[in-house]
C-alpha cells in the first residue's frame, strides 16, 4: 500500500504485535511508551514512514534520531488500520525522565514549541510533549 509515496508494509498483524495490540483494529488505536528499539523495527520493516509527521510535529525520523541519542525517552501516538485509506503509524509526541542535564536541555530545545509541553525540574526530571 502506498500513501504519500511511501510503500507501507501491510502485515498489520505483525505491526500490531510490535505495539502489543491484542485485537486487530481497523481504525484508530493510540499507544504510549514506544521505545527506540521498537521504532527502529517499525522503520526497518516499512511500518512507519520516516517522513510522516503529525501536523507541526517533528517527523518520525526526527523522533527516531532524538530517541537514538536519548533512549530514556519514548514516543506516543496512534496507528491507523488497513481498512482505511490512510493506514499508517503516527507520532504525536514524546516523554520520559531525562537522565542528564544534557538530555533535559535537548528535550527542551527540540520540543519546546509543542502544543503541550511540560518539564518537571525535580528529582525525576519528567518531560512531556504533544503535538495536536
Amino acid at each position: 500500500m502506498t500513501h504519500n509515496g511511501f510503500d507501507f508494509n501491510r502485515d498489520q498483524k505483525r505491526r500490531d504485535k510490535l505495539f502489543g495490540i491484542q485485537e486487530p483494529k481497523t481504525d484508530y488505536v493510540s499507544y504510549r511508551g514506544l521505545d527506540v528499539k521498537t521504532l527502529k523495527i517499525l522503520l526497518d520493516e516499512n511500518f512507519a514512514d520516516p517522513d510522516e509527521r503529525q501536523n507541526e510535529a517533528p517527523s518520525v525520523e526526527e523522533f527516531y534520531d532524538f530517541l537514538s541519542e536519548y533512549p530514556e525517552f519514548t514516543v506516543h501516538g496512534y496507528t491507523i488500520g488497513l481498512e482505511r485509506d490512510d493506514y499508517r503509524v503516527s507520532i504525536e509526541g514524546g516523554e520520559g525522565e531525562a537522565k542528564s542535564d544534557q538530555a533535559l536541555q535537548a528535550f527542551i530545545d527540540r520540543f519546546k514549541y509543542a502544543d503541550e509541553f511540560e518539564v518537571e525540574v525535580s528529582d525525576d526530571r519528567y518531560c512531556y510533549c504533544w503535538y495536536d
